[in-house]
């Protein structure tokens, strides 16, 4: 029986099989390692540039290049995102998420940013699901994911440690 998306605001219901559910955890793992990748590369580029807000620029400039010839866009598509307000809000973050990885790539090397960055992530996420924020699915946080969060933070500072 396949799994259901719960419904809020404007998320829709959509069966998920168990295959399908594999697979998405899959990507969800492919997008992590490439995270990491990419903030590695940036952090190289700030280096060489001198400039973590070029190596940002950059980033995005080439990012947009790719994503026009990936999907099938217009500039009809480009010109509605431009004008709502999700659009400028995501773009703030992700060039301040970017930007600050750029940062701190060099001084904190690959393993403890990408490792900090993480355990923001799982902590916004849960406060994004616990609130409902964004028109999000809102859920209880579960014990579960406390001991996730906190486990994390405690393989940081061992690993930190030795």
């Amino acid at each position: 029986m396949p799994a259901k998306v719960s419904k809020q605001a404007s998320m829709v219901s959509i069966p998920i099989k168990k295959s399908a559910q594999l697979l998405n955890r899959i990507w969800a793992f492919v997008a992590g390692v490439l995270c990491t990748v990419q903030s590695i590369l940036n952090g190289q580029l700030a280096n060489d540039v001198g400039s973590s807000t070029v190596s940002a620029f950059w980033v995005f400039f080439i990012g947009f290049v790719v994503l026009m010839c990936l999907r099938q866009n217009s500039l009809r598509k480009l010109w509605l995102g431009i004008k709502l307000v999700p659009a400028w809000l995501a773009g703030t973050t992700g060039a301040l998420f970017v930007t600050f990885m750029s940062i701190l790539i060099l001084p904190l090397g690959p393993g403890l940013t990408v490792s900090i960055s993480t355990l923001g992530v799982m902590v916004g996420a849960v406060l994004v699901q616990q609130f409902g924020l964004f028109q999000s699915v809102r859920e209880n946080i579960s014990r579960y994911q406390i001991i996730g969060i906190i486990t994390m933070l405690f393989g940081i500072i061992i690993i930190k440690m030795l």
